[in-house]
């Protein structure tokens, strides 16, 4: 089940970051920037095991990510240049994005060690 999550968020991560695509080009490269950092983020909340402080610190590192990729892309699909679509194209793929992050959260947590 692990496997299969985690095969799970790299591809809503991906088809999310290919969906950047879809908004105008002047923004495209903060947004993919900020995936970068957000994939770095979530790699590091599994590096970071056993060390639960620092999990949790990384988790919270990993939300505000998530709040400021979707704040700028909600932004950027509404301005000129972005696809006439990508509002509902991005956005689904950012929400799928966020939920699996919930769902291998609470996996780990009901995990019997």
């Amino acid at each position: 089940m692990r496997r299969q999550q985690i095969a799970d968020e790299a591809n809503a991560i991906g088809t999310a970051y290919l969906r950047v695509d879809l908004l105008p080009a002047a923004s495209q490269p903060a947004m993919r920037e900020r995936f970068r950092n957000y994939v770095d983020s979530r790699l590091d909340v599994y590096r970071k095991i056993p060390d639960m402080n620092a999990v949790h610190t990384e988790l919270a590192r990993s939300a505000k990510l998530q709040n400021e990729i979707w704040a700028d892309a909600v932004a950027a699909t509404q301005l000129p240049g972005a696809h006439p679509d990508a509002g509902k194209l991005l956005l689904p793929a950012l929400n799928e994005m966020i939920d699996i992050t919930t769902t291998r959260t609470m996996a780990a947590r009901i995990h019997p060690r």
